[in-house]
């Protein structure tokens, strides 16, 4: 995939408070697009999917989650205590910059497991260098320069985080500079191709740069009940139905999505499903999951002897297969759906993600695969939030529009040969 010569080019490479807004900004007629390679890691880790930038001057090279489900902006700088390993060629450290800057305002994040990452707000020059000559470059570039840092989803394969939620400090910056801030990624299988590039664009881009693509794209309108009563700044998307074999599953919707907010609920309690880029497995609420492993089961050559197992991960149990390789490679496992609602349809019409089988499973063993949906016990009294994972993101061209508040699906060949 070549690039155009007018276009700033990126590398990603593939893994698992300020508060600035995109919405509500006047929209950019801009032509500036960023466009990016995804890299694969060894095989060994397939969590995540991470972006080459280059901090400080002279530069520094830095690699960073891709994280639609957060906002911020860091990586861990070479002054930190504690750290995690990051790999040799992504350790940033602010005393080689002539052009950093740090500030007494400091800012934490937290992970689901208890980790967390904090250090001060500081600025530094973030360079985006194409490799063919072209670059795009912003000064003083606010970012957490981490020097607390405990958090495992980086370490050993990246130095940080980019967040592409709806309050971005990422895209903020970028919009601020007069680019625009619709991007689009698309995610390889690094399970079946390790060696795959694909990419991560930002802006208009040809349709010539894009990948194969194997379906129209499909656009869904995100929550805007959630964003402007509740200033969630989440993903959020209103999942109407899940189908297996083409076969809606009979659950209860309101499980996965409350209904529409019409006006402010003090401390509200509901359920939203999220479009996560930085969470690696799916998770649904368990009784949900139930009724989707048993309809998945029911529709696969019973051969392979369906069981549920626990894996020990603090999910439900997994619907899980007696599969070597081989045996993988020739079965055939039922499609799964997610059902929403199409964007700008006046009528009742809603569009299907279809997912194929194969995508949907992990191997755990030499022995045994299993379907790769985490499920979650259900409690009615807590804002439960539930995510589409990145593994269930592969091999689709997703599309981001946050002015317009939408997203879109189309199958594509993601990988790329290097």
């Amino acid at each position: 995939m070549s690039p155009p010569k007018s276009s700033h080019v990126y590398h990603v490479k593939h893994h698992s408070e300020h508060h600035h807004n995109i919405r509500g900004r006047k929209a950019l007629d801009s032509t500036k697009t960023i466009i990016g390679n995804v890299i694969q890691p060894s095989v060994a880790d397939h969590s995540g999917y991470f972006v080459k930038m280059q901090l400080g001057m002279p530069v520094q090279d830095v690699l960073l989650l891709i994280d639609t489900g957060s906002n911020l902006f860091w990586t861990q700088c070479a002054t930190c205590n504690p750290c995690v390993p990051t790999p040799p060629d992504a350790n940033y450290d602010p005393r080689n910059s002539t052009t950093f800057k740090t500030s007494n305002v400091t800012n934490a994040i937290s992970y689901i497991d208890g980790t967390a990452t904090s250090g001060n707000i500081s600025g530094d020059t973030l360079t985006i260098d194409s490799g063919y000559g072209n670059r795009a470059v912003l000064q003083d570039f606010q970012f957490l320069c981490a020097t607390n840092n405990s958090s495992p989803n980086v370490a050993n394969v990246g130095s940080g985080v980019a967040g592409f939620d709806l309050a971005s400090t990422f895209l903020a910056q970028l919009h601020n500079q007069s680019y625009s801030t619709v991007f689009r990624y698309c995610f390889p299988n690094a399970d079946k191709n390790p060696n795959a590039t694909s990419f991560l664009s930002i802006g208009p881009i040809e349709k010539q740069y894009l990948p194969e693509t194997i379906t129209e794209m499909l656009y869904t309108p995100l929550r805007s009940d959630l964003y402007q009563i509740f200033r969630a700044q989440s993903v959020s998307l209103n999942l109407t139905g899940i189908s297996v074999a083409g076969q809606r599953l009979d659950i209860d919707i309101s499980a996965l999505n409350s209904p529409a907010f019409d006006k402010f609920v003090e401390n509200p309690s509901f359920n939203i499903t999220i479009l996560d880029s930085g969470t690696t497995f799916t998770q649904l609420p368990a009784s949900v999951l139930s009724v989707l492993q048993q309809a998945f089961g029911n529709a696969t050559d019973a051969s392979l002897n369906p069981d549920l197992i626990d894996l020990g991960d603090g999910c439900a149990p997994r619907l899980c297969f007696q599969a070597t390789v081989d045996q993988e490679f020739s079965a055939t496992f039922p499609t799964v759906s997610y059902i929403f609602p199409r964007y700008g349809s006046r009528k009742i019409d809603e569009i299907e993600v279809v997912i194929p089988g194969d995508e949907m499973m992990v191997r755990v063993d030499n022995q045994t695969i299993c379907l790769q949906m985490c499920g979650q016990k259900d409690n009615a009294s807590t804002q439960n939030v539930y995510i589409i994972g990145n593994r269930e993101q592969r091999n689709f061209l997703i599309e981001y529009d946050y002015e317009k508040l939408t997203v879109g699906f189309q199958r594509a060949s993601c990988a790329f040969e290097e």
